[in-house]
């Protein structure tokens, strides 16, 4: 009999823990690798992932300033300095693209896009961003670091 209420006891603390770990799994399951994501920026623009592997650059109106894809970039001030690449895009999302480097002064609302390397490294200076700058690579959590 003893063996029989252990038994039993086993099974509900199992089934318990089962029903208290899936909800907080499926939570994070969600939010590390589910849905799409934006960043904000400095002034109200933002950088919007619309499906995986294509992060567009938005305006303050939800407008669309850079067509996929922003694979790099980084925030100094109220200045978003990155690339665009065309790489791993459908065809069509492609020739809608502008490759290059960009600068977007958030603050005069002033974008240059389509820059080769030079012409990014030479505004950036006119931007007192002296040495070259580290871009990385748009993440889901970046938000946690401009909000």
């Amino acid at each position: 009999m003893r063996n029989r209420y252990r038994r039993v006891l086993i099974f509900f603390l199992a089934a318990s823990g089962i029903v208290l770990i899936l909800p907080v799994m499926f939570f994070l399951c969600y939010t590390l690798f589910g849905s799409d994501y934006s960043i904000p920026l400095p002034s109200g623009y933002k950088l919007s992932r619309v499906y995986a592997g294509a992060v567009m650059l938005c305006g303050t109106e939800h407008d669309v300033l850079l067509c996929p894809n922003v694979d790099l970039y980084d925030v100094r001030a109220h200045i978003v300095i990155g690339h665009v690449s065309t790489e791993g895009l459908s065809e069509h999302a492609a020739r809608e693209s502008i490759p290059g480097y960009f600068v977007l002064d958030t603050k005069k609302g002033v974008l240059n896009k389509g820059l080769s390397k030079d012409e990014w490294l030479q505004l950036l200076r006119k931007y007192g961003v002296a040495s070259r700058p580290v871009l990385h690579r748009p993440s889901r959590f970046d938000r946690l670091l401009y909000e």
